[in-house]
């Protein structure tokens, strides 16, 4: 039996997941290898921040958080002068148009007028599990257990949940963020297991 002296203890300190998902680990879209998502504002207000960007030091691919929409502008309208049909479309723009100004090919009458824009969200394919809230990218820090993902934002975050799931006791203030977790975390009876995922992911990832 564990004497209590030799206890290990987790006391939940003011952590917080906003601040481990600034720098964000994530698996590269491009070449599958270990990519950062970093961003200034985390998780909760990651669409306040439109700087946040997407680094991988292996393949050089970047992606910006202001270049994952783009907007395609139509315009279906009849000429006030003579009735003639109006269609434009312009793809791929990085701003909506509040109006547009257009020549009648059949009058040749000029008007403004205000086209719909279409915003078109730039999706990566083949992104499976747990993913980042900015690009929807795999997050790197995963593994499957039980039929559940067991995930971390990067190794500060992942070092937390194992000084949870190694604690004999487990002590909190109110709501703190280790109420949060799933029950297959909090769970002692997974303990063992669950470290042995944490180590795995350590020494692969």
């Amino acid at each position: 039996m564990t004497n209590i002296q030799e206890q290990k203890i987790f006391r939940d300190k003011d952590q917080n997941i906003q601040n481990w998902s600034k720098n964000t680990l994530v698996k590269c879209p491009a070449c599958s290898k270990r990519a950062i998502v970093k961003n200034d504002k985390g998780i909760f207000q990651w669409y306040a921040n439109k700087n946040s960007e997407l680094n991988c030091a292996n393949c050089g691919l970047t992606a910006r958080q202001n270049e994952l929409v783009h907007y395609r502008l139509e315009l279906r309208k009849n000429c006030s002068n003579c009735g003639k049909r109006i269609e434009k479309t312009i793809p791929n723009l990085k701003e909506p148009k509040e109006s547009i100004t257009v020549k009648c090919e059949n009058c040749g009458d000029t008007e403004t007028h205000q086209p719909r824009n279409i915003s078109q969200q730039m999706v990566f394919d083949n992104q499976n599990g747990a993913k980042d809230q900015i690009f929807g990218v795999s997050l790197w820090l995963q593994e499957e257990f039980k039929g559940n993902t067991l995930w971390a934002l990067n190794y500060d975050h992942l070092e937390y949940l194992k000084n949870y799931i190694s604690a004999d006791l487990r002590e909190r203030n109110g709501m703190s963020m280790s109420a949060k977790l799933p029950q297959f975390i909090k769970d002692k009876k997974n303990r063992t297991k669950l470290l042995k995922l944490i180590d795995k992911m350590w020494v692969e990832k």
